[in-house]
């Protein structure tokens, strides 16, 4: 996940303008707002951790929950702003791109994380449900338009009600791991 993160900071400003002709955004300044609000923090943890495991261990739970309840709270906030924006997405195609996109995100995951069915099913997931954090940054400082940050919501949600039923099919029958084996 970390490189992924480095490889999204490195090919985001450089593919979203391409993806996007005739939308003006500033690749300098998607790179910026990437590197600074995800990039620098992720380092600084993993700086932490290296030099200092104990006391990474005993802030990380603190910062997984402001961390959580942010992107929650951005998110409600998000939707409730645009309550209009939201509803008008029904109906437009746009939550079926979301599916889809979800989709080809789980199946590249599968298809790339190895030979074991359980790092297939990680990947895949994992693939799937990325960077909602950078998208709504992407969103938030590259498009003036809302509803931008809106579909960026919708597809996390739709994420979420898509991959959470989909993460409980997967891990039928596969035993939880072990804390050694976490660590």
């Amino acid at each position: 996940m970390v490189l992924l993160m480095v490889v999204t900071v490195g090919y985001l400003p450089i593919v979203l303008p391409m993806l996007l002709p005739g939308v003006s955004v500033s690749p300098a300044q998607i790179a910026r707002s990437l590197v600074l609000l995800m990039l620098l923090p992720l380092g600084s943890a993993l700086a932490v951790n290296a030099k200092r495991p104990d006391i990474a261990a005993r802030v990380k739970p603190f910062f997984d929950k402001t961390s959580n309840l942010g992107l929650i709270a951005l998110m409600a906030l998000q939707t409730l702003l645009n309550v209009r924006s939201v509803v008008a997405v029904f109906g437009t195609g746009g939550i079926l791109a979301g599916v889809v996109f979800l989709g080809v995100g789980v199946a590249v995951g599968w298809v790339l994380g190895g030979s074991t069915r359980e790092t297939r099913s990680v990947m895949g997931l994992g693939r799937a449900q990325r960077n909602i954090a950078a998208a709504l940054v992407v969103a938030g400082q590259s498009f003036e338009d809302p509803s931008v940050g809106v579909m960026v919501v919708v597809v996390a949600i739709v994420g979420l009600l898509t991959l959470m039923p989909l993460s409980r099919a997967l891990g039928r029958g596969v035993p939880p791991a072990s804390p050694t084996a976490i660590g």
